[in-house]
């Protein structure tokens, strides 16, 4: 690409932060953890010279300074522009790396997902079973994670390596009981009770390796939200 063409590119991704499709990207630095956020090209659709579409990866990368803890996230986007306006569509992660690993040429990937040509993947085979977790109401209405506000979207998986002694991986109950008695004694979800954070118990599905962490709580390491089931109540309002 030549230097007007990554300008062009530049100004897209620029333009799908400023429109809610794209996460802008950060940095954040405290005591306690580090957390940062970043835009990867995977591939671009170059017509009569200039930048018709893109995919992106937004790879997210979190890591706590006190504990042996961290987690990379990995979201694909395609950015297409139509005429004036720029329409984004949420690519499957598993899907998109195998294809992207047949391609040979620069734009092919794109041309994919745009109907223009077809490159080949096994759709890979998933067996989920059905389980809960308790997650939190952001201030935009989205859920996200209680312990550090990563997003949860329904029907979109989340993976990541689950390892013992909270090393890797999503929480999650098989039963709501197990779920709704994780809560008590727990500092997190008290924190944000506190802090006046709206808790929801959800009904999510698990699959690939899962960690056992005891009283009932494990880890899985991909985990999708299926649906909302009921918005919780403090301990002293459920009593």
């Amino acid at each position: 690409m030549n230097k007007a063409q990554r300008e062009q590119l530049d100004e897209l991704l620029q333009k799908a932060v400023l429109n809610g499709q794209l996460n802008a990207v950060y940095m954040r630095r405290s005591q306690r953890e580090l957390e940062c956020l970043n835009h990867d090209v995977y591939d671009v659709l170059l017509e009569r010279g200039c930048v018709r579409a893109v995919i992106v990866q937004e790879r997210g990368y979190w890591k706590s300074l006190r504990k042996p803890r961290s987690r990379i996230t990995k979201r694909y986007v395609l950015l297409t522009r139509v005429r004036r306006s720029l329409s984004a569509e949420e690519l499957d992660t598993a899907t998109c790396v195998k294809r992207a690993k047949n391609t040979e040429a620069l734009g092919d990937l794109v041309r994919h997902y745009t109907g223009a040509n077809v490159v080949a993947c096994k759709t890979p085979h998933v067996v989920a079973e059905r389980a809960y977790k308790v997650l939190a109401r952001g201030a935009d209405g989205a859920l996200c994670s209680v312990f550090d506000e990563s997003a949860y979207r329904t029907g979109v998986w989340r993976s990541e390596r689950a390892e013992a002694d909270h090393g890797g991986g999503f929480y999650f109950y098989w039963s709501e009981q197990d779920a709704l008695a994780g809560l008590a004694g727990n500092t997190t979800f008290a924190a944000a009770w506190t802090e006046g954070v709206e808790l929801v118990l959800c009904e999510v599905e698990v699959a690939g390796r899962t960690v056992e962490y005891g009283h009932g709580k494990h880890a899985a390491s991909r985990l999708r939200v299926m649906r909302e089931l009921r918005t919780l109540q403090l301990p002293d309002a459920a009593a």
